[in-house]
């Protein structure tokens, strides 16, 4: 830059030296020389420094059947002047400018832009429309062999929009033009946006609302080698056939929990929790790491990832936290020889109802399968008393829930526990097979008319 200034100033110097010369023989014509050539030199310092406009378009909620749009320039070098069709804005050399139109949803409109100095207009089209182009990520095939996936991005087909991709959260974007091979193994984290070309006026976001796609070969995996970079934000996470949905919390440097804590929301019912600390984590002495859950169901289970040490002298606990929902293959990691260790869909069987005897004896609930590898147990059977009453039979586990239990039967058969991680059975009182309680998995209830 100094030396570019260096050059200026002595081309400066040699001008003037031939003006000094030449005064004599024609004052004028030398002054009008002088004069348009140092007015060129300094336009060239101008044009190196020169910066384009940029545009900032926002289309809202339509106003007494108008949709109201909002536009803003930008120029360093100041705006002359807006022309909207017929109508001419004078804006004194500013170098920011915003108006706005109430327009007819769909309706095409255009903008010149004057700058100072400039003597050609800057025209900008756009139209008035709250439907925007979106952009989607589809993990449209998987190879099912362990090591690809192919990735589609729906994007706008628009010749005023450049597409864009990134596979490392959006820290570095591509132009996307066609689909994606991605290996498994990169751990990549796919995000998608669009940005609309010089010239249109399109409403852009600079991140995809889509949810991003993490392409692994396991989710013990994803979570400790994939790029996650938001705090509270869901992720989908491709492996193998499935696609998990989860709730990600990201903690940068050491963290020390002193009091107890749970991650996750009330919506989060569908989805795993996951808390990726990118340091150390703590858990101090009395107090405990969960996820989210009520007595209505809890989310679909949570991972805890520390990049550094993970110090536990409390208690990290899911009880209490099964999720409903169809149980699914939850693959953990694949090992050397390609075998994948994962939680079954299916836990264990339930227990059957007990029967009753003819006279007041009981019979007792079925035992439910107990966990084994990887598998939830299942729920009890609700036990039978007197008249040959049936208790309810007890549901299997599933990868998100331990199973149900059956409610008891006396007076009156007990229903079976509801699948799923639904609700336990109902039990009944001896007396008129009066509804008394419920199995586990259901919060109990009393009649009225109930005995204790």
């Amino acid at each position: 830059m100094k030396e570019s200034k260096n050059k200026k100033t002595i081309i400066v110097l040699f001008v003037l030296i031939v003006i000094g010369i030449l005064l004599v023989i024609n004052r004028t014509q030398v002054y009008t020389l002088a004069k348009n050539t140092v007015r060129n030199i300094l336009r060239l310092g101008e044009d190196e420094t020169t910066e384009e406009t940029k545009v900032y378009c926002e289309v809202t909620d339509p106003v007494s059947g108008k949709t109201d749009v909002f536009v803003e320039f930008q120029n360093p070098k100041g705006i002359e002047k807006l022309i909207i069709g017929e109508d001419i804005i004078e804006t004194k050399g500013k170098t920011k400018v915003a108006i706005d139109r109430k327009l007819n949803e769909g309706e095409v409109y255009q903008i010149k832009v004057k700058l100072n100095g400039q003597e050609e207009e800057e025209l900008y089209t756009g139209v008035a429309s709250r439907t925007l182009p979106n952009v989607v990520l589809k993990n449209k095939d998987t190879f099912n062999d362990g090591t690809t996936k192919t990735v589609e991005i729906e994007a706008p087909e628009n010749e005023n929009i450049i597409n864009y991709y990134s596979l490392d959260d959006g820290q570095t974007w591509e132009i996307y033009t066609e689909e994606l091979k991605v290996p498994e193994r990169n751990n990549s984290t796919i995000v998608a946006k669009y940005e609309a070309k010089k010239g249109t006026l399109i409403k852009v976001s600079n991140i995809s609302e889509q949810i991003p796609l993490i392409v692994s070969d396991g989710l013990a995996s994803a979570v400790k080698n994939a790029n996650i970079i938001r705090n509270d934000h869901y992720y989908r996470i491709a492996v193998k056939e499935k696609e998990y949905y989860a709730h990600v919390y990201v903690e940068k440097g050491d963290i020390i929990l002193e009091s107890s804590k749970s991650y996750g929301v009330a919506s989060d019912t569908q989805y795993m929790v996951i808390l990726k600390v990118n340091g150390d984590l703590t858990i101090n002495e009395g107090v405990t790491l969960t996820a989210y859950g009520t007595s209505n169901g809890g989310t679909k289970g949570m991972i805890v990832c520390a990049t550094g040490t993970l110090i536990n002298n409390g208690t990290i606990s899911m009880t209490a936290r099964g999720a409903r929902g169809a149980g699914e293959d939850v693959y953990l990691w694949k090992n050397n020889d390609n075998s994948w260790e994962y939680v079954p869909a299916a836990g264990t069987a339930g227990g059957a109802g007990g029967v009753g005897y003819s006279s007041y004896g009981g019979g007792a609930g079925g035992t439910p399968g107990a966990a084994s590898n990887r598998r939830t147990g299942g729920g009890g059977g609700g036990a039978g008393q007197c008249g040959r009453c049936r208790g309810g039979s007890g549901t299997a586990g599933t990868s998100y829930s331990g199973g149900t239990g059956g409610g008891g039967g006396a007076g009156r058969n007990g229903t079976n526990g509801a699948v799923n991680g639904g609700a336990g059975g109902t039990a009944y009182s001896a007396l008129q097979g009066i509804e008394s309680a419920t199995g586990a998995g259901r919060r109990c209830r009393k009649s009225r008319r109930s005995r204790t």
